[in-house]
Order: C-alpha cells, then structure tokens, then sequence
C-alpha cells in the first residue's frame, strides 16, 4: 500500500518482505524504516506490533511567554522605537508587532510606507487611549490584557486602529455582555455613540435596547446632557421606553434642552404631552426657572395637557387622532399605569399562584386588571368521590374521596384579564406589557419586555413566561422582580 502527499515530499510504503510486514516513511528526504511480526504467508489475518521508543510531548509555552514578555520595551536587540503623543516612548521589536497586526505589518515593512525604515516611529493617539498604550503593546508579547467597563473601549480603539483581530473581537464580546452591568451606568451613551461610529451593528443595538428600557438610570448618569440630538430624537420616538412617567421623562428633557436651546422645538415635539398630568406640569412651570424662549415652547403645548385630561373622550377623539403616537403610553413605571411584583423566598415556593390586581386611568376611561401567575409551575388537582358498600343486615354507603391530578408542569403560566371598561372594543384594546428585570451592579435593570393581548370577554395567557431554564438568571438572592404595565390602545 502506498500514499503521498504535500507533492510527494512526505509519503510512506506498508507492505511485506519476505513475509514480515515492513513500513517505510519519508519526509523532506529523510528515510526511516520499520518492521516486525511474525511471519505472514498463509492467507490469515495476523497482527503486527512494532517496536516503540519512550516519548513525551513536552510544553514550555508559558516558559517561553514570559521570556518574550521580559523583552518588551527593553533596548537590548530592539529594532524600532515607538514615540507616542510626543510624549510616551516604546522600544519594540517589528517581528512580535507584524504579526499580529496588519497596520504595524505595512506600516514598519511596506516600501510604500515612508518611515517603514526609520528607527524612530511617531504615532498619535486619542487623549482616552494614552493611559492604555504600555498594556497594549505589551499584549503582542504576551497575548495578555486586562480589560474592564472602565478602559474596554480606548482598548478597542486601538484594536480597531491597528487591526489586531483577537482583541478587537474579545473587547466587543465584553461589551455585548457587559452593557447591563456598567460602573454608575456612565458608559451606555458612549458605547452606542462609538458603536454607530465605527458600524458596530450589534453594539449599536444591544446599547439602544438597554437605553430604553433602562432610560430612568441613563437620565440620572452624567452621560444624559452629553446625548446626542439625533440619538435623542430616536429615543423619544420610541413607544418601549421604560421610564417612571411621561412628566419625568418631559423633566430631563428640559434639562438637555437648557443646554442646546436652539433644538428646543424639534424635541418638544416628541414629548407626548396627553400622558402628562396638569398638575404636574403646573406645578413645574410655577416652580421653574427657565429661559423665556424655552418657557414659552412649553406653554404652546400646555392646552393639550389639560384636554386630555378633562374633555370627554368622545370629544377628545373628534379633535384629534387618538390612535397617533402622541396619544400612544410608553412603559411606564408610576402607580397608576401598572404595578410591580416581588417574589421572596422563591426557592421555597410550591406550585401556587400569585394574585395582583391594579387599576389604570388613560384618557379618564379606568380598567381593572387582574393577574395569576405561576412562578414555578402549576398543579392542578381535583376530587372525585367512590362509593362503598356495607352490609350489615342493611346497606351502608361510606363515601371516599381521591385526589387525580389534571395538571403538573413547571410552565409558569401567567393569566390575565380586565374589566370595569365601557369602551366599544372595536376602537381600542388592552395590552399587558411584563417588564422581565434582571440584578446587575446593586440595581435591578430591565432585560426583556413581553407582551399580551388581553380580551375583553375572556381571560388571556402567555403559556410559559420564563422558561425554566432561563429562570436562574431572573433570581438574585431568593428574590425575583417583575413589573407590570397595563395599556389601552386605541385603534
């Protein structure tokens, strides 16, 4: 039997000589030959053993790593300097950075690149990045770096910059998984400004979602009055944004606006102005310093406060177009658009249902809203009675009772229904939105956000809310949190 292969340098011959199986091997002109076993020569099966030699695969990598690391900035056998900002200094060996990176690869080879034969190489680089520059040129000697939410995205910077393939990708897996658990909150908006710079699609979105179901933390971060315009205007034309009310939404808003005036109008635009309350905004208004040019763009869109509030629905719905976005709820935390639902103990629970009911107002129609839920499952039993017989000179009938279960399962069914609404169906319905929250960093955030379309007529469920599977990531201390939105939408 023959095979070859890389065109023939390396190939090997299994075959007999004078009965005795013999291999040949050869590779790069090297030659080594085997044999042994006994005698084949009469039509059976035999097997053939050859002798072995004693061997280990030995592995000095990390010997081998720490050696090299030993030579970073070191001037002994170094071949270029790298001088940064005018400011920082680096003697750097060309082979450990054309490795890795393709720009360094250009940048200290190409003929093409000018200084590609300096000894002296002048970078610049962004102020945010200077303080990271050793470790990061340390890396190409040790396939080493410790990244946080603190310095994750100067790291990526230079990555990117650079091309260095590994790092780059492992920094924007560490933000995709950290955007929930950032220090005080502070790094979302600037995560998503560089991710839409840099066409980080997935960063991009990931920064957007977290953003707006967690607006409330982003609005008190230092981050908010830093926002960009068109970012904001994305954000208020959102309908999913979770956030404590349209008033403390209205609130930060004015804060930002105080600092760019001129953009004032466009954003008060977005402002739905029928879900604020008038005393809310009366007392705002009397209570507020602003800038009369501000104040006064505020004061064109008070009368749509007060109709919403006070004009009866049929009129309301003559006037304007109810079914537009600004008379469409967001998420709302405050009392009377929902309520949350704290789960204690939640190791210990049986398969029973909690209870919640809560009232909502919109547009002065009320609903009541009435919820089950099934954390761990439901268990459904019923009885079912039997008959026995006695005879002791008469009949006797003893009844006696057995438990059938119609039911076990560890879905967590959640049920809901309304009433209390006088409403035609035909021009509006009912949506219960479930505000799924997670524990990052000492604070709950919002993680997902599910939906039901809650009939009129009867009750309406979704079959399995958290997987059991999913459930562990949803518990922080034995407790789990969940909070409910009740919404009227009118068609």
């Amino acid at each position: 039997m023959y095979g070859d292969g890389n065109n023939a340098t390396e190939w090997f011959i299994l075959g007999l000589r004078n009965g005795i199986v013999e291999m040949q091997i050869g590779k790069s002109g090297v030659r080594a030959t085997v044999s042994g076993g006994p005698i084949v020569n009469d039509g059976q099966w035999h097997l053939a053993s050859f002798p072995t030699v004693p061997s280990k695969m030995l592995n000095h990598q990390q010997y081998l790593i720490g050696l090299l690391s030993q030579q970073f900035n070191k001037e002994d056998f170094s071949d270029v300097e790298i001088v940064i900002n005018e400011t920082l200094s680096f003697k750097v060996h060309k082979f450990m950075l054309v490795t890795q990176s393709s720009v360094f690869h250009t940048m200290l080879s190409s003929i093409h690149w000018t200084d590609s034969k300096l000894k002296t190489i002048s970078l610049t680089e962004e102020e945010q990045c200077l303080p990271y520059l050793e470790h990061f040129l340390k890396y190409f000697y040790t396939g080493f770096v410790e990244i946080s939410t603190d310095n994750v995205l100067p790291f990526h910077i230079l990555a990117d910059k650079y091309d260095v393939p590994e790092l780059k990708q492992s920094c924007e897996k560490f933000m995709l998984k950290n955007i929930a658990a950032l220090s005080q909150f502070n790094h979302a908006v600037s995560w998503r400004r560089y991710a839409k710079l840099t066409d980080l699609k997935n960063l991009k979105e990931a920064c957007d979602q977290f953003v707006a179901w967690n607006l409330d933390l982003v609005i008190n971060s230092p981050e908010w009055t830093s926002i960009e315009f068109d970012h904001l205007i994305e954000l208020l034309e959102r309908s999913d944004l979770v956030v404590e009310s349209e008033f403390s939404l209205f609130k930060a808003v004015v804060c930002w606006i105080e600092w760019y005036p001129d953009l004032a109008d466009e954003v008060l635009q977005k402002i739905r102005f029928p879900m604020i309350q008038p005393v809310e905004l009366f007392q705002f208004m009397d209570s507020t310093k602003l800038d009369p040019g501000i104040q006064s763009k505020i004061q064109l869109r008070i009368m749509i406060v007060f109709e919403a509030n006070c004009v009866p629905f049929e009129t309301l719905k003559n006037r304007y177009d109810v079914a537009s976005d600004q008379f469409y709820m967001r998420h709302y935390l405050a009392g009377n658009n929902g309520s949350p639902l704290e789960i204690s103990g939640y190791n210990s629970l049986t398969k029973q249902s909690v209870q919640l009911q809560f009232t909502t107002r919109f547009l002065q129609q009320q609903t009541r809203w009435s919820i089950t839920f099934y954390p761990i499952g439901e268990r459904i039993t019923v009885q079912e009675q039997q008959q026995a017989v006695y005879v002791h000179g008469y009949h006797h009938y003893n009844p006696i009772f057995t438990e059938r279960v119609v039911k076990d399962d560890n879905k967590a069914v959640l049920k809901c229904s309304v009433s209390n609404c006088s409403l035609d169906p035909l021009i509006h319905e009912h949506k219960l939105r479930v505000l799924l929250q997670k524990f990052h960093s000492s604070v709950w955030t919002v993680c997902d956000v599910k939906t039901i379309t809650v009939s009129h007529s009867e009750e309406s469920q979704i079959e399995d809310l958290i997987p059991l599977s999913e459930r562990p990531k949803f518990i922080h201390k034995d407790m789990m949190r969940i909070h409910f939105v009740g919404h009227t939408v009118w068609k």
